[in-house]
């Protein structure tokens, strides 16, 4: 079973968002990001969809969703803040497929812990993760979809 965990596309400026930041949207660029994954995913077999319920991590995995007839699953294991340790027992219990959106910094504790290294993600880009019998092991980086 594959997973692709992916880090929420580009977001407007947090410094100058003055609302929830929970509510902080996509970008232009960030917009043109999630509608890339689509294409950027075509070869993975897709069965759900998970995010963050913060919006610009729904507004990243919407049009993957859409475009693959699939609801959004919001869950807050995937928010900001939530550390690694649900998000990994959220992939060990999927039992097919799925495309996890979510934030930088659970992003780096889930790869730390399943790597031990320390390794940036760029918005928009993700992880391709294995999970079998001895748990979630990660495969290979995939990279933001074309010019943003």
């Amino acid at each position: 079973m594959a997973i692709i965990l992916l880090r929420h596309a580009k977001a407007g400026d947090r410094e100058q968002w003055t609302a929830d930041d929970r509510l902080r949207p996509l970008t232009k660029p960030g917009l043109r990001q999630a509608d890339g994954l689509v294409e950027a995913l075509r070869t993975f077999r897709v069965a759900s969809v998970f995010s963050s319920p913060f919006v610009r991590c729904v507004e990243t995995v919407k049009p993957l969703a859409k475009e693959r007839g699939l609801p959004v699953e919001e869950t807050a294991v995937l928010a900001e803040g939530a550390g690694a340790k649900d998000a990994i027992i959220l992939m060990r219990e999927l039992e097919d497929d799925a495309v996890l959106c979510t934030h930088g910094d659970v992003l780096w504790y889930v790869l730390h812990a399943l790597t031990k290294k320390q390794t940036a993600t760029p918005k928009g880009g993700g992880w391709v993760i294995e999970v079998g019998e001895r748990g979630p092991r990660v495969i290979r980086a995939l990279h933001p979809p074309g010019p943003a």
